[in-house]
């Protein structure tokens, strides 16, 4: 069944009986507009397109990704499927990890097509694979599904069945690139990247809207046990407060004022739990910093002493330096005040 929202999804390209080492134009592609022009999932697996992938991103093309998903929490993990339609069977031909929708963009490449090549997802290269054998995607498939993935579209999935395919991937490769796929592999339970996941949900939502909002939608005192998402012994963490937070002081590290724009759109920064979140801390506005990621490693590593803990400040030494923070209160947001000049790299 389709889940959703997740950060993982089944998204339907052409079928390329190339194995998409180069452009197939054959009618049996399977889509209407491949037909009459190569299509440009035929470049999703080249690593190397150029004016496009580099060292650290490949660039590739769903059809599915043309129609807006929503629901795909980002960054994620988009699998593609593939009908074979010269044996009319589905195959899961590779995947693309840490991947984002991005609005179209086009790149030359001689001798395809029309000379111009759309891409429309982007993920990082180093999780980024496809598949050394393919799968029979109706090994994965699930009673209630009709098929594996409409034509031209997407399907999202649990993590259990990412980790099926991926699990599967690495044993149908039989050591062929077994590095890479279990580097895959390893980002179906990442917990921080649900994390990350979630919070660009949130802040997708707030993006451009008035700051007074942030105060009405954010959690003051920590959620009750029914509403909160738990994982084994453990709490999960309150992504709609973090998220919330982090645009509340504008993505600014509330020590040295640092920031960044990502590549792919959005800002980065990190959040800090004053009351660790081991011992019970929750992710209240009292009790989280919003750091750059050298604050945050040395708030949490470093030799930390709290010496004052309001509802709206924090006073502590840090490695000897003393700092005092104003915390985000129940009245209009403030933007972090800088304290010297930092470079977190």
């Amino acid at each position: 069944m389709d889940h959703a929202p997740s950060r993982f999804m089944l998204t339907s390209i052409a079928w390329n009986g190339n194995g998409w080492e180069s452009v197939d134009t054959e009618a049996t592609a399977g889509f209407r507009y491949t037909r009459d022009k190569p299509g440009h999932e035929s470049f999703n697996f080249t690593f190397d397109k150029p004016n496009l992938d580099d060292r650290t991103y490949v660039y590739g093309f769903s059809a599915g990704m043309m129609k807006n998903p929503r629901r795909f929490l980002q960054p994620g993990i988009a699998f593609f499927y593939s009908k074979n339609y010269d044996r009319g069977t589905g195959h899961i031909v590779g995947v693309y990890g840490n991947a984002r929708r991005i609005e179209e963009v086009c790149t030359r490449v001689d001798g395809f097509g029309t000379g111009e090549l759309s891409s429309n997802i982007v993920a990082e290269r180093e999780y980024s694979a496809r598949f050394p054998s393919y799968l029979d995607a109706d090994e994965y498939k699930e009673p209630d599904m009709a098929r594996m993935v409409p034509q031209g579209g997407i399907r999202y999935i649990g993590a259990e069945m990412a980790g099926r395919i991926m699990d599967g991937a690495i044993k149908a490769a039989n050591g062929v690139d077994d590095a890479r796929l279990r580097r895959i592999r390893s980002l179906v339970g990442d917990e921080r990247a649900d994390d990350e996941a979630r919070q660009e949900r949130v802040a997708v939502k707030f993006r451009g809207k008035p700051s007074r909002r942030l105060s009405d939608r954010m959690h003051w005192t920590p959620v009750p046990p029914g509403e909160a998402e738990y994982a084994v012994h453990a709490r999960r963490r309150d992504n709609e407060n973090v998220a919330l937070l982090k645009k509340w002081f504008d993505y600014r590290c509330q020590i040295c004022g640092w920031s960044t724009d990502t590549k792919h759109g959005g800002r980065y920064i990190e959040a800090a739990h004053i009351l660790p979140k081991h011992k019970g801390g929750s992710e209240i506005p009292r009790n989280i910093l919003i750091l750059c990621p050298n604050h945050h490693k040395v708030f949490d590593y470093g030799s930390v002493k709290i010496t004052e803990h309001t509802d709206g400040m924090v006073k502590f030494t840090m490695n000897g330096k003393e700092h005092s923070i104003k915390l985000a209160s129940r009245g209009a947001p403030s933007a972090a005040e800088p304290a010297g000049n930092h470079t977190p790299w």
